[in-house]
């Protein structure tokens, strides 16, 4: 087991073991990733939004005044000998307070749908920032195994062109065959090709990073181990997403939303009752000139007896959308298991295969070594010995690709258990934060 964990870490050559270096580039992505700044600002729409509802209790003040010019020319004018009419300056104002008393709780469920959506904002916020922290993480670990590619076609090359020079000296000293040294040329073609292709998927790794993460990829280094932080079985994974994913609890307050807008509807079933208390000044408005003040306390209600069947069916049109919301929530839990299902499966699958896979990449090694001894005397022929460093090459790419298909796989489960941040020591922005618990206070200003 020694040799075989010395082998892996072999492979997997790193300059440092560093779960900072991944930490840090996934903040600088959430703090500048477009996407992430889209859903805080839509969260924060939401809060402000949840504010205007919550005016509704308070009483509306109000003041009406106006000035002007105006003819007046009546009976009453004219019966004074005044046929032009008489000019005015009326002028008057009006101060009014207004109270709603009861509204059917069209208020209260207003103000426990927008609750509910800048809940549903916050946990699409996190969402978002898991989503783009395990896109990070896939491209950071991509630009890595990338990288070990290159190394191990650069070492493929290197041994075909030391078996091509071998192969052309005895070619030049007329000891050997011309069809061994065209193999050779053949199989070192290919080694170039081979890199060739490796540094080409290593740039467009590269380009990932960057629209990814924002900035270029230099001095990565394989992050830590997470394997303590994983759950235990595909049972427990699927029971702390379904109790954790973001994106579910985002889909469970949009069913809260639409249930209480359900209940809003309710409302216009209700009368409508409101206290106003106004107070009215006024001068010259007529013909007597006078100065007029006018105090009122009012108890007003207004209840709708028929509109043409209009609320019942808006009614049965927001019970439907809460019938909507419900099923958009069962699918996206569905999704949710088979993503988690394939990532669980993935990771089995690499862990299952990398004993395996060692063992035998580290015997292609050792026959390569057998087989360039038996080569010098005789005893092999020139394509066992091209044919065991092309068994070389692949036994270990597909080791690294095993190794970063386990680790991978992980930062997947704890993606979709809606513990990647947590894991990566990153802590969330507030707006990620249901209404609850956040700080209404400390909303960002606009620039």
């Amino acid at each position: 087991m020694q040799k075989f964990l010395l082998f892996i870490f072999g492979v997997l050559s790193i300059q440092s073991v560093n779960a900072e270096s991944l930490q840090n580039t996934v903040e600088h992505a959430l703090s500048s990733h477009p996407e992430v700044n889209a859903s805080v600002n839509s969260r924060y729409s939401a809060e402000q939004d949840l504010r205007a509802a919550r005016g509704g209790y308070l009483p509306s003040l109000n003041l009406n005044a106006e000035a002007g010019q105006k003819n007046l020319n009546d009976a009453t004018t004219r019966a004074g000998g005044n046929d032009s009419g008489m000019n005015l300056s009326p002028n008057d104002a009006t101060v009014s307070l207004d109270q709603n008393v009861f509204d059917g709780f069209a208020t209260t469920s207003e103000v426990g749908r927008q609750k509910a959506t800048v809940d549903s904002r916050a946990f699409t916020v996190l969402n978002v920032s898991e989503t783009t922290a395990l896109n990070v993480v896939q491209a950071y670990l991509d630009v890595l195994q990338r990288e070990e590619y290159v190394r191990l076609a650069q070492d493929d090359l290197a041994n075909h062109e030391r078996i091509y020079d071998q192969i052309r000296l005895r070619t030049d000293q007329g000891v050997g065959r011309s069809g061994d040294l065209m193999q050779a040329e053949a199989r070192l073609a290919q080694a170039r090709n081979n890199l060739l292709t490796e540094q080409t998927n290593l740039e467009d790794a590269h380009t990932t990073f960057v629209s990814v993460t924002g900035e270029a990829p230099e001095n990565l280094s394989l992050p830590e181990q997470i394997d303590g932080r994983l759950p235990k079985s595909l049972e427990d994974a699927k029971r702390i997403m379904e109790s954790n994913n973001p994106l579910l609890k985002s889909a469970n307050s949009d069913i809260e939303a639409a249930h209480q807008q359900y209940e809003a509807s309710k409302s216009t079933f209700y009368p409508r009752v409101d206290v106003s208390v106004s107070h009215s000044i006024s001068n010259d408005t007529d013909t007597t000139r006078a100065h007029a003040e006018e105090w009122q306390a009012m108890v007003k209600l207004h209840y709708n007896l028929y509109q043409g069947g209009s609320d019942k069916a808006a009614m049965d049109s927001r019970a439907y959308l809460e019938k909507q919301a419900q099923d958009v929530r069962n699918n996206t839990l569905r999704q949710m298991n088979q993503e988690m299902g394939l990532a669980w499966s993935a990771l089995k699958s690499a862990k299952d295969q990398l004993p395996a896979a060692a063992e035998y990449a580290d015997r292609t090694v050792k026959v390569r070594t057998a087989y360039q001894d038996q080569f010098s005397l005789g005893e092999r022929t020139l394509l066992d010995l091209l044919d065991s460093e092309n068994e070389v090459f692949s036994s270990k790419r597909r080791l690294v690709e095993l190794r970063y298909l386990e680790i991978s796989s992980g930062y997947r489960i704890l993606a979709r258990t809606g513990e990647l941040l947590k894991a990566l020591k990153i802590n969330p922005t507030p707006a990620g934060q249901p209404i609850d618990t956040a700080d209404n206070n400390a909303l960002p200003e606009l620039k």
